[in-house]
Formats: C-alpha cells, structure tokens, sequence
C-alpha cells in the first residue's frame, strides 16, 4: 500500500471541489483510498497525460472532473 502525500495547493482545491460538489464525496474519497492500493485503476479509468503533464496520470471522478496524481515505489504525490 503507498502512502498518499498531498501539497497544500490540493488540500485547498480539494475542499473547495468537496464544497460545490458534496454529492461526489464519497466517490472521491473511495477513489482517493484505491490510488493507494492501486495505482492503474481501471474501475477510475487511469490514464496517462501528456504535454507539460507528461509525467502525471489522470482518474475521473466523472464525466467533468479528474484528479491528477504521479506516484513511486512508495508514495502517490496529489
């Protein structure tokens, strides 16, 4: 399992998203919790970006919104 570390610029964004959007909570939080133990979730539909985010995956939340996340050995940086 890795360790999910997260900036406080996401912390920030993240509560304002849980704010506007408090329907998609849980869904955030069991998607959040399933990065950690895999970090390819097909249920999320992981992929890979491109451009300035070239070293990042994408996972959506739904049809509008994703989070974007890297990971290593140990951790998975939001």
């Amino acid at each position: 399992m890795r360790r999910l570390v997260s900036s406080p610029y996401f912390d920030r964004k993240l509560k304002k998203f849980l704010m506007l959007h408090s329907d998609l909570r849980a869904t955030v939080f069991n998607l959040i919790h399933s990065l950690s133990m895999d970090s390819f979730s097909k249920k999320y539909k992981t992929h890979k970006l491109s451009g300035d985010l070239r070293n990042c995956y994408g996972v959506s939340i739904n049809k509008s919104y994703r989070i974007i996340y890297a990971f290593d050995k140990n951790n998975v940086y939001f």
